[in-house]
């Protein structure tokens, strides 16, 4: 094999970009045209490009990355009288064996699609014919945007341009917006007295502003942002409907004067219901808080047997209250005697859902019997399954190393009364791991498929139990719980966990136990802190390992394979605004997480102030075992821009660099950064590239350092439901800080590191399952820094050729496919999205 069965991955791609530019017009009628285009002229400045060509009635067929209409092509690409035929013959078909199933007495069936019915109907999406009434449609709302916007004296104008030889149309809409309307002066009619003087608290905060542009959008969300306001401050009742404008444009200069009425309450009398009365507003205090801890929210029922008050709350319970009632009052934030807040309801459902243990929640207020300016707060909580067993199996894929594994997991979501979740993990599994000191020079050779069947050689084992603790507080911690607002959800997390690791270059033991703290500053905001983080590691080199490395005499390879304690601290912070996806005309989303990782600083500051003895290797340990003495920092940022056809484009850029210090000169093996594999560089396989222009003679699979440098760019497309696609390109490598004689070029360099930046670029498929995503990468090595100068780009000629790098001489044979050049591929397969 010379790797042909790749390159018909790429004859594919092209047969799809042909299939997609064929003739889209094929199965229109006489007279009717494709809309090819739709295109906005003039001025639009201060105006929404995007929610401009989201009003137009007609839209041209969806594109891929804007050139490949494949779903227009779907549909162009059967033949519509071979359809109707296999379908007529289907129908009989089924038509015959429901005749026999009724007689049987069981129920009809449906027909299935016929392929091309399918492609038709479900990929497929047919051609937008060019109509006059629509192209009407969308010219008259372009012109009621425009007076939204203030554009009162605004003007817009449609026209077609017909290519009659290809049966295609352009729309062209002329927008001529003229002078924009702008608020001269805004007046407030208040005659509620407190009313007035609690919206005037806002007025800060207010969207209204004299010389801005009259926009009724505007207007429509200053009504929501007093009502929300008002929400706060105990008016539960008041709605935006009680606040209406007046706008005065009989001026000159295109000005206008805003007048904003805020209505009182209208009430029809029990004695005169003739008459309508007006009455203000009324801010309502909580008058009683009660839980209901067993409501049934199927049967709107609620069993109670029984009733406890504690703190001002009442309690109903069935038989026994199975949580802690002090736990649900720190969940709520709605308090006896205190105003009803909006934003306390809303605190309340997110505390008391993260606690896991509700299935449904329902906070209501009805007007108190006793006081009808109090409100009476009932809360309804539906308890979920509290214990659980779980068996699992699945296939995994660590940096691109496949195999199988399966978990037995048994979990209690309220192990104490205070909604404690204790998991219990046994796991075990097998996996195929390319060997760290295996030579690979067969491997330019093989076909994907011949890459796959890795899954014969599972020569790796895994076993070990974990124990988890979950609680909703801080717990052990120096800070005083009320030091961090409830509204932040405090969580702690201890854990503890063995796991028992062969493979054939190693057997590996990890001990490790931790503490952590998790709490929220905002809706988009998160911070996790762990104190201790305590692993043991403890390796046995098989012989020929061993061998391998003293031969290479790999100082810092030896010392990344060694026994080794670790004790570290942690803390990251995250920041997600997609959790603001809903706020309307937001077009970009950032997701960012930067931590930092200590490690064995005061450890060796003990051990050198109390003068402990250095062991033989020059570093102080602890029950004979070296300490790991590092700092870490990572940084990963991402930006998602998602576009009104459901695509996204998503661009992510990662860094991280970890310094060993004096007590273990080298990072961990499990500390270290490496790229490749499915979530990294996508053109290499995991631990295969860098760091820097090192090129190792064996390819083996070891390749880690101190320094991780990546971006990548991926765009994310609809195909088919549930079938997704996706264009990416990654870019990045791994450095060394300092130099080693070994590995020649691997150390960080400024004036040369941006010529080592690895690139790949390739194409996906996903399997979208909403519950979770199986993902199919397939990548080409585009640059390999590990080349010479003028030979690393995928198109450069090589002038070399060696089987262990698969690089280029004389004495290489060209392929006849693809000429006197042989690009390298990558195949990975993943579970959910790369980033």
């Amino acid at each position: 094999m010379t790797g042909r069965f790749k390159y018909s991955f790429l004859l594919l791609l092209i047969a799809v970009t042909i299939f997609s530019a064929c003739n889209p017009t094929k199965k229109l009628k006489e007279g009717e045209y494709l809309v090819d285009k739709n295109i906005i002229k003039g001025s639009t400045k201060g105006l929404d490009g995007e929610e401009l060509y989201s009003i137009l009635k007609q839209k041209p067929n969806r594109k891929i990355l804007g050139l490949f209409r494949f779903h227009l092509a779907a549909y162009n690409l059967p033949n519509n009288e071979k359809i109707e035929a296999k379908i007529k013959k289907k129908k009989e078909k089924t038509d015959r064996k429901n005749t026999k199933r009724i007689a049987k007495g069981k129920l009809p069936k449906e027909r299935n699609l016929v392929f091309g019915e399918w492609l038709m109907t479900v990929v497929g999406e047919p051609p937008v014919i060019l109509d006059s009434a629509l192209i009407y449609k969308s010219t008259k709302q372009l012109g009621l945007y425009l007076e939204r916007k203030g554009f009162f004296d605004g003007n817009v104008q449609d026209s077609v341009v017909v290519n009659a030889e290809k049966k295609k149309a352009e729309v062209y809409y002329l927008l001529e917006p003229k002078t924009p309307y702008t608020i001269k002066d805004t007046l407030h009619v208040i005659t509620d007295p407190r009313l007035y003087y609690v919206i005037g608290r806002s007025y800060k905060d207010a969207l209204l502003k004299p010389g801005e542009n009259f926009d009724i959008d505007v207007l429509d969300a200053e009504r929501d942002r007093i009502t929300r306001w008002l929400r706060d401050r105990g008016y539960i009742f008041f709605n935006k409907n009680y606040i209406r404008y007046d706008a005065d444009s009989a001026l000159s200069s295109h000005q206008v004067n805003v007048t904003m009425e805020v209505k009182n309450m209208s009430k029809v009398p029990k004695e005169n219901p003739d008459t309508l009365l007006e009455e203000f507003h009324i801010p309502y205090k909580i008058h009683h808080v009660e839980f209901h801890t067993n409501f049934d929210a199927k049967t709107k029922e609620d069993a109670i047997t029984d009733t406890l008050h504690f703190n001002d709350h009442t309690f109903y319970y069935t038989d026994k209250l199975q949580y802690s009632p002090r736990l649900l009052i720190q969940s709520i934030f709605l308090r006896k005697g205190k105003f009803y807040k909006l934003k306390y309801v809303e605190r309340s459902y997110r505390r008391l859902s993260a606690l896991g243990i509700f299935q449904s929640i329902n906070i209501d207020f009805q007007i108190s019997k006793e006081d009808p300016e109090m409100l009476d707060c009932i809360i309804y909580l539906t308890p979920t399954k509290e214990k659980f067993f779980m068996a699992e199996s699945k296939g995994t894929n660590t940096g691109s190393n496949l195999g199988v594994s399966a978990n037995l997991t048994y979990s209690n979501k309220n192990t104490f009364g205070g909604a404690e979740l204790l998991t219990l993990t046994i796991a075990g599994g097998f996996e195929a791991q390319n060997l760290l000191t295996e030579d690979q020079s067969a491997e330019s050779s093989e076909t994907i498929l011949e890459d796959i069947n890795i899954l014969k050689s599972l020569n790796t084992i895994e076993f070990g139990p974990s124990l988890s603790v979950r609680i909703p507080k801080l717990f052990l911690s120096p800070f005083k719980m009320e030091s961090i607002s409830r509204s932040a959800m405090p969580m702690s997390t201890i854990s503890t966990g063995l796991n028992f690791q062969q493979r054939p270059d190693y057997t590996r033991r990890i001990s490790n136990i931790s503490l952590g703290y998790e709490w929220i500053e905002t809706k988009t905001k998160v911070h996790r802190f762990s104190p201790i983080d305590f692993s043991l590691i403890k390796i046995n080199k098989s012989q020929s390992f061993e061998d391998q490395l003293n031969e290479i005499n790999d100082q810092f390879l030896i010392n990344s394979y060694q026994d080794h304690l670790t004790i570290a601290s942690k803390y990251s912070f995250t920041s997600n605004s997609q959790t603001l996806m809903k706020i309307k005309h937001r077009k970009f989303f950032v997701y960012y997480r930067g931590g930092v990782e200590l490690a064995g600083n005061l450890l060796r500051f003990a051990h050198k102030t109390f003068n402990a003895p250095l062991a033989e290797s020059g570093s102080y340990e602890v029950f004979n075992v070296p300490f790991a003495q590092f700092i870490k920092l990572d940084n990963d940022v991402r930006i998602y821009r998602p576009f009104p056809n459901g695509s996204q484009l998503v661009g992510r850029a990662a860094t991280g660099i970890g310094i060993a210090l004096k007590n273990l000169t080298v990072l961990p093996f499990e500390k270290s950064y490496f790229t490749g594999g499915a979530n990294g560089l996508r053109a290499w396989k995991a631990r295969s590239i860098g760091p820097g222009s090192y090129l190792d003679p064996k390819n083996t699979f070891d390749k880690i350092g101190d320094l991780m440098l990546e971006t990548n760019l991926e765009y994310r497309f609809d195909l088919v439901d549930p079938i997704k696609g996706a264009f990416f390109m990654d870019a990045g490598n791994i450095w060394l800080l300092n130099s080693d004689s070994l590995r020649p070029g691997g150390e960080f360099d400024f004036n040369r590191f941006y010529n080592e930046i690895a690139i790949g670029a390739g194409v996906g498929l996903r399997l979208d399952l909403t519950f979770f995503i199986i993902r199919f990468d397939f990548a080409l090595q585009v640059k390999d820094p590990s080349l010479a100068k003028g030979e690393r780009w995928v198109w450069e000629p090589k002038t070399e050729y060696n089987n262990t790098i698969d690089t280029y001489n004389s004495e290489f044979t060209p392929d006849p496919l693809i000429g006197p050049y042989k690009p390298r591929f990558n195949f990975n397969l993943g579970i959910g999205y790369p980033f």
